[in-house]
């Protein structure tokens, strides 16, 4: 998680590092932050494609699965 945070930092407009953050936090069950991250990718994906954004939507609402 560390290094796709550094990376997103050095280069905010990096989706793919906040897309691959959000599936850390996923997978830790820190579902609420991956959401985030998830979000912001989505966000940054219509700036800057990088992912097809059905993945990330697909993420999403398995997220929201996941809470139930």
């Amino acid at each position: 998680i560390t290094l796709f945070q550094e990376a997103y930092r050095l280069n905010p407009e990096y989706t793919l590092a906040r897309f691959n953050e959000g599936r850390c936090l996923e997978q830790l069950g820190q579902i609420q932050e991956a959401a985030q991250a998830f979000s912001h990718a989505r966000e940054l994906n219509e700036l800057h494609p990088e992912l097809d954004e059905e993945e990330i939507d697909d993420r999403l609402n398995r997220l929201f699965i996941l809470e139930r």
